[in-house]
C-alpha cells in the first residue's frame, strides 16, 4: 500500500484522471474546431491536439444537431432559400470559417503556384488571392443550388 490507499482506491483514482483527461481532449477538439467555449473547458491546460483528434467526429456531429435545430425553428418564419443561405452562413460563423480558409488557400496554391515550392508558398501565406474567393464562392453556390 502507498500513503495509505488500497489498489482499488488508486485503480479508482488512476480512471478518474483518464476520465478527465479524455473530456479534456473533447473540449480542446471543440476549442479548435469552433468558434464557442463552453464553460468550464479549460483552454490554457488543453492536451496536444492529437489527443483531441479522436473527438473531431463528435464535435462535427454536435455542429450538425445545432445546425438542425436552427433549420428546424427558422423553416417556420422564412422560405426554404433564406434558411439555406442563413444556414450556410451559421456554419461559416459557428467554425470560424476554418474549413472556408483551408479551401481558398488549397486553390490559390492549387491554381496560382507555377511549381510545388511556389505552390506552398502560395498557400501559406495568409492573404487570399482570387482563386481562393471564386472557390469559396463556387462551394457556397453549390450549398445553396444542391442543399448539401
Amino acid at each position: 500500500l502507498r500513503r495509505g490507499r488500497s489498489r482499488r482506491a488508486r485503480r479508482v483514482i488512476g480512471a478518474w484522471r483518464r476520465r478527465s483527461e479524455g473530456s479534456l481532449g473533447l473540449w480542446a477538439a471543440w476549442g479548435f474546431l469552433t468558434i464557442l467555449s463552453l464553460p468550464g473547458s479549460r483552454q490554457g491546460r488543453t492536451p496536444a491536439l492529437g489527443k483531441a483528434l479522436a473527438y473531431f467526429p463528435l464535435v462535427g456531429l454536435l455542429l450538425g444537431a445545432i445546425l438542425v435545430g436552427l433549420d428546424a425553428l427558422l423553416r417556420l418564419a422564412l422560405p426554404i432559400s433564406v434558411v439555406d443561405a442563413l444556414l450556410v452562413g451559421a456554419l461559416a460563423l459557428l467554425t470560424g470559417a476554418i474549413h472556408l480558409d483551408g479551401l481558398a488557400d488549397s486553390c490559390d496554391g492549387l491554381f496560382g503556384g507555377s511549381d510545388a515550392a511556389h505552390c506552398l508558398e502560395i498557400m501559406r501565406d495568409s492573404h487570399v488571392g482570387a482563386f481562393g474567393v471564386v472557390g469559396v464562392v463556387v462551394l457556397s453556390i453549390a450549398f445553396l443550388l444542391f442543399r448539401v
